[in-house]
């Protein structure tokens, strides 16, 4: 059984993940041993999670060694830059070139998460109970109606302004576009509200996207979450990553028999050290960005993360939505990259 996500830094439940261990002693706070999980050395392996330096592991066999970060290396899970990155804390990225490992996250606030859920409960009933223009627009990116209702997507019929007190902020007023509203849900925590921006019934050209704020305009904190976190099984399949949630709720409907999928919700993010737990369980991760510079440059650097993640890309339609709109077959698509 892989690694829990909650365990992210218990050695004993990364390692244990791919190899037997026992507690054999109490040196250095506890030895456990096992087979090695590299060269098969048969009760050579040792590892010691409470160790005075750190939590640490050796084979006597192989002599392969090192800490948590090292173990994940030698599993293929981290290349060397990426944990290099989350060794010495360089997280920061320039604009010009994202890094695949981003600065940490954590969920919004308590009380801005429980005035989201309610304009999110608000949006749905909109979405639902009106004259179903707005449930046409979701239908007209391939979703049927069942996948509209499990991700608890959303519509908000115009522009608002809330105070932000209300959300536990200061400053301005929260701005709510108009548009197609899409939950970020992860962990039992609400990370965002992303709303699609409509001019009466046609998609903005530009600024596409917006987001009430969830801190003060200069706050440091992010609150990026892993967009399908929750669906994730871990359990054999491999992992599709798309590039934003269009993709990512249309290949969870129509793929979902044989792969996982999740979205780091844009071509230019990299993946906080929260989320890269998840990632463990996947022998097999393809980047299915949109076929257009900024998803080369994306799924480039997203591959640096790790030597499992291989880009592919859809024949035609520059995405997962536009080559299904055009009369694309998903599922013979996927299989070619499965065999």
């Amino acid at each position: 059984m892989k690694p829990s996500p909650l365990d992210t830094d218990d050695i004993l439940v990364v390692i244990g993940a791919d190899t037997s261990l026992r507690h054999v002693a109490n040196t250095h706070g506890g030895e456990y041993a096992g087979p090695c999980p590299f060269c098969g050395g048969t009760d050579r392996f040792r590892v010691w999670p409470e160790h005075p330096d750190g939590a640490r592991w050796w084979c006597r066999q192989c002599h392969k060694c090192g800490d948590l970060i090292a173990y994940r290396v030698e599993c293929g899970d981290l290349t060397p830059a990426a944990a290099g990155r989350l060794r010495h804390g360089q997280n920061k990225q320039p604009a010009v070139r994202p890094h695949p490992v981003s600065p940490d996250t954590q969920p919004p606030a308590a009380q801005w998460q429980a005035r989201a859920m309610e304009f999110l409960a608000y949006a749905k009933q909109q979405l639902w109970d009106g004259d179903g223009r707005a449930l046409y627009e979701y239908h007209c990116w391939g979703l049927e109606s069942a996948t509209i209702a499990e991700w608890q997507l959303g519509w908000n019929p115009r522009d608002l302004y809330d105070d932000p007190a209300r959300w536990g902020l200061n400053g301005n007023k929260i701005y709510l576009a108009r548009g197609l509203v899409i939950p970020h849900f992860g962990g039992g925590h609400l990370w965002g509200l992303k709303i699609r921006r409509y001019l009466d019934w046609t998609p903005t050209p530009k600024q596409k996207y917006s987001q009430p704020r969830r801190d003060a305009p200069n706050a440091q904190v992010r609150h990026d979450a892993l967009f399908g976190v929750d669906y994730l099984r871990g359990d054999g399949r491999p992992l599709l990553l798309a590039e934003g949630e269009k993709d990512t709720l249309l290949a969870w409907q129509e793929l979902r028999e044989w792969v996982d999928v999740a979205s780091l919700a844009g071509a230019q993010k990299g993946l906080a050290p929260r989320w890269l737990p998840y990632l463990l369980p996947y022998r097999r991760i393809l980047a299915a960005y949109d076929t257009d510079a900024a998803g080369d440059k994306g799924a480039a650097h997203l591959s640096e993360l790790s030597a499992r993640i291989r880009r592919i890309a859809v024949p035609s339609g520059g995405d997962l939505v536009g080559f299904f709109q055009a009369g694309g077959d998903l599922r013979a698509w996927i299989q070619t990259h499965l065999t």
